[in-house]
């Protein structure tokens, strides 16, 4: 849950805290703004949750759901992928478990992860929906037929995300520092 937390942390704390990141300092916050900065982030958390809290119950049948969704659109496109996993041992669930879990917040820099977040905050209920499709995407894009010669399917996914942020920077004048503010 922590890592959920953390990118409504880092909005919030932004707007208090001058400067990047890196240079903020937690004794510069007086209580009060501590406690109204635990507060709107408890309530956004709880909102996030609304939509998925499938997959943080017993079991987690929403993470093994969209794990699931995710194989088994891969096998539809390149069914070599899922071949060559398999074939080496790996399951789906092995790596894609943290993430979906995570919402890929360890797996990019976090100024990608927070300009990701805005756009499963922007898909409403079927943010979901966006993390497989998005996954898909990266595994036509970085796949082919020769599984051994490719590189690893996350890093992939890092360095689609990456290109998906240059374009957008590109396109929309969104600069890495804007992302972080």
């Amino acid at each position: 849950m922590n890592d959920l937390v953390t990118p409504f942390l880092a909005v919030f704390l932004s707007e208090v805290l001058p400067g990047q990141l890196e240079t903020w300092q937690a004794d510069e916050l007086t209580e009060l703004t501590m406690l109204d900065v635990e507060a709107d982030c408890y309530w956004c958390l709880s909102k996030l949750l609304e939509g998925i809290q499938d997959h943080y119950t017993y079991a987690q049948p929403g993470i093994q759901k969209t794990v699931f969704r995710i194989k088994e659109l891969v096998s539809k496109n390149n069914s070599a992928i899922v071949n060559h996993l398999e074939g080496e041992g790996i399951d789906f669930l092995q790596f894609a478990f943290r993430w979906v879990n995570c919402l890929l917040i360890r797996e990019v820099p976090f100024c990608a992860a927070m300009r990701l977040w805005d756009t499963y905050l922007a898909e409403g209920g079927r943010f979901s929906d966006f993390l497989v499709s998005w996954l898909i995407v990266v595994t036509a894009a970085h796949w082919h037929s020769e599984c051994d010669s490719v590189q690893p399917w996350w890093r992939a996914c890092q360095d689609c995300l990456q290109g998906w942020i240059l374009i957008r920077t590109c396109t929309l004048g969104y600069t890495a520092a804007a992302m972080t503010a």
